[in-house]
C-alpha cells in the first residue's frame, strides 16, 4: 500500500469509530508511512498524538512534515500567549531521530523568534571577545570561531537537549549560527515572544481557529421567538429506540445526520469542527488541551441538540432540515439564547432570599454560561440538553419567586433573625419549634435551638436504621398543617416543597451520626441553628 490519498481515506473513515492508537498504527502499516503520515491533516494528527500520548508516538512525529510539526508546536507548546520552554524541549526531543536531514528541516521550518526564545530562556551567550576568556562550572560550547561560548542553563535531559539543540545549530551552518547567536544576546524576550505569538495566532486563524472577536460572537443572543422553525412544535413519544438518550428524550444530531447525504455529512463535520474551535477561543481554553477539546466538543454537541430540538419542532424527523436552513452557528446562538432567557428572568428577581437547593440552582443561571443545577449534592452543574430542561428551569424560578416571598415574610414578621443566619437557619428554626413541641406549639418566632432541644428535635424527626434512616411521616404531616396554619401562605405546594427538601437536607447531613449514638457531637452543631455555645454544654 503505497497511496496516501488511501491513507487519508483510512484515517477518515475510521474518525468516529476506530481509537486514535489504532488508526495510527495503521499509518505505520503502508509501504511508504512516511507519505501516509504526511497526508493526514496536522490539526488530527496532533489530537491523535495528544490522546495516544506523545512518548508512545515518537516514530509518528519524526515521519510528520516541517510544516505539521511546526503545527504540532502552535498547539502544543503555547500556554494563553506564553511559550512553554518544557513542552518545547519535549517536543524537540521527540523529533530527532537518526535522520538528522529530517529533524534540521523541521527546525528550519520553525519560526527564528521561537528559538531565540528557547535560548534566552536555556543559556547564556558569551561573546569571547568582549567579555574575555570565562570559565563554567556547567556545560559550555564554543562556536568554531572562537567568538561565542553558549553555557548551558539546565542539567538533566533538558540540558542534553538544548546542548544538542545547539550543536545542531552550529553544524548546519556555523557562520549563520554565530549570527543567530549574536542575536539571541540583544533581542528582549517580551519582544519576541509578540511576534511569535502573533505569527502562531495566524496560522490558527488558517487552521481555523476564528479570531477572539469573531469566536465570542456565539455567545450573543439572538431571541429564539424570532426565527422560523422549519416545523411546527410537536409532542412524540421515543418511537426509535436508536435515537433515544434518556427517559423521553431524543438524539436530535444522530437523527439529523441519519437523514444527510454523504457530501452534507461531510460539511456538517467541518462546520462542527470549526464551531469547537470557536469555543476553545471564546472560552480561552488551550487550543491543543485535549481536555478543553473534550469539553468543548460535549457543549457544542449539548447545544445544538437543543438547538435541533428546538428549531425542529420537537420533530426529529425533521432534522436534517434545519442545518439546511441554518448554519451551526445560528443554531448554537438560538440553542445559548434559549438559557440566556433563563438567565434574563432570575436577574429581575432583586436578590431573593433562598434555600440551600433554589439558591445552588439560581447561582448556576447567573454563570456567565448559564447552566442547570443537578439536585444531587456536589454534583457539577451540566449544559441544557432539551426543552424539557428548559421549561423545567422556568417552572423552577417561578418556584424561587414565592419562596423568596415566604421567606423574606417569615424575617418581616416572625424576626428579626441572628446574624450571620442564611435562609436555612432561618426555617430550620421553624421546623425545630414545631417538632420539639409537638403537642403545644407555641408562637413561631426566628429563634435558635436549645443544646438540650437537639436530641428531641432529632428523635421527632428520624426513624430508622443508621445506614437506611428516614423522615417520620407523622413528622411531615405535623409541619405541613402547623406552619401553613400559622404563617399564612397562599401557596401551599410551595411550602410543603421547602419542607421536604429541607427534610432531605438534615437527614444526610444529621440521621445516621443521630441514629448510631442518639446524639449529636458537637462538630456538627453549626448545622443547626444553635444557641450560642459555651463551655458548659456538653455533647
Amino acid at each position: 500500500m503505497n497511496d496516501p490519498g488511501s491513507a487519508l481515506e483510512r484515517w477518515n473513515a475510521g474518525r468516529l469509530t476506530i481509537p486514535s492508537r489504532r488508526r495510527l498504527d495503521a499509518l505505520l502499516e503502508f509501504e511508504d508511512a512516511e507519505l501516509a503520515v504526511r497526508s493526514v491533516p496536522a490539526e488530527e494528527l496532533y489530537l491523535a498524538l495528544s490522546e495516544v500520548g506523545l512518548s508512545d508516538c515518537v516514530e509518528i512525529i519524526q515521519l510528520s512534515s516541517p510544516s505539521q510539526f511546526k503545527t504540532f508546536i502552535d498547539l502544543g507548546v503555547w500556554e494563553k500567549d506564553r511559550l512553554s520552554i518544557p513542552k518545547f524541549l519535549g517536543w524537540l526531543r521527540l523529533a530527532r531521530g537518526e535522520l538528522h536531514e529530517a529533524y534540521q528541516s523541521k527546525l528550519d521550518r520553525l519560526d527564528i523568534e521561537t528559538l531565540e526564545l528557547l535560548l534566552r530562556a536555556t543559556t547564556v551567550v558569551h561573546d569571547v571577545d568582549e567579555e574575555g576568556n570565562t570559565d563554567f562550572d556547567g556545560m559550555a560550547i564554543e562556536t568554531p570561531e572562537g567568538r561565542y561560548l553558549i553555557e548551558i542553563g539546565l542539567e538533566g535531559v533538558e540540558g542534553h537537549t538544548v546542548q544538542t539543540l545547539v550543536n545542531d545549530l552550529i553544524a548546519q551552518n556555523p557562520f549563520e549560527a554565530s549570527r543567530f547567536f549574536e542575536a539571541t544576546r540583544w533581542e528582549m524576550p517580551s519582544e519576541l515572544e509578540e511576534i511569535a505569538y502573533r505569527f502562531r495566532q495566524g496560522r490558527l486563524e488558517d487552521l481555523g481557529f476564528p479570531p477572539i472577536e469573531e469566536a465570542l460572537s456565539l455567545y450573543a443572543f439572538l431571541s429564539p421567538r424570532s426565527v422560523r422553525r422549519v416545523s411546527p412544535v410537536r409532542r412524540l413519544k421515543v418511537a426509535n429506540d436508536q435515537l433515544a438518550v434518556g427517559p423521553g428524550r431524543q438524539d436530535y444530531w444522530k437523527a439529523m445526520l441519519a437523514n444527510s447525504s454523504p457530501q452534507e455529512k461531510h460539511h456538517l463535520e467541518e462546520s462542527f469542527r470549526y464551531l469547537v474551535n470557536s469555543l476553545l477561543v471564546a472560552d480561552g481554553a488551550e487550543v491543543g488541551d485535549l481536555d478543553a477539546l473534550r469539553q468543548a466538543g460535549e457543549r457544542a454537541l449539548d447545544c445544538l441538540g437543543l438547538g435541533l430540538e428546538f428549531l425542529s419542532g420537537s420533530d426529529p424527523t425533521r432534522a436534517s432540515e434545519v442545518p439546511r436552513q441554518y448554519a451551526f452557528k445560528q443554531i448554537f446562538q438560538i440553542a445559548f439564547s434559549l438559557t440566556l432567557e433563563l438567565q434574563f428572568e432570575a436577574k429581575r428577581m432583586d436578590r431573593p432570599l433562598l434555600l440551600k437547593e433554589q439558591a445552588h440552582f439560581f447561582k448556576t443561571l447567573l454563570r456567565k454560561r448559564p447552566l442547570r443545577a443537578l439536585s444531587v449534592e456536589g454534583a457539577e452543574p451540566v449544559a441544557f440538553r432539551s426543552l424539557a430542561e428548559i421549561e423545567g428551569a422556568h417552572a423552577r424560578l417561578k418556584r424561587c419567586e414565592v419562596e423568596s416571598r415566604i421567606l423574606r415574610a417569615l424575617t418581616k414578621n416572625l424576626g428579626p433573625a441572628p446574624e450571620g443566619w442564611d435562609a436555612d437557619k432561618i426555617f430550620v428554626s421553624l421546623l425545630g419549634q414545631v417538632l420539639v413541641n409537638p403537642t403545644e406549639v407555641m408562637e413561631l418566632r426566628i429563634r435558635p435551638i436549645t443544646v438540650p432541644q437537639i436530641a428531641i428535635f432529632c428523635g421527632n424527626l428520624f426513624e430508622g436504621e443508621p445506614l437506611q434512616p428516614r423522615i417520620r411521616s407523622n413528622a411531615v404531616a405535623q409541619l405541613r398543617a402547623v406552619l401553613c396554619g400559622q404563617l399564612e401562605v397562599s401557596d401551599h405546594e410551595t411550602l410543603y416543597q421547602m419542607i421536604d427538601s429541607t427534610n432531605r437536607r438534615l437527614m444526610s447531613d444529621l440521621a445516621r451520626p443521630y441514629l448510631l449514638n442518639g446524639r449529636l457531637e458537637r462538630e456538627v452543631f453549626h448545622l443547626l441553628p444553635v444557641e450560642p455555645l459555651t463551655e458548659s454544654h456538653g455533647t
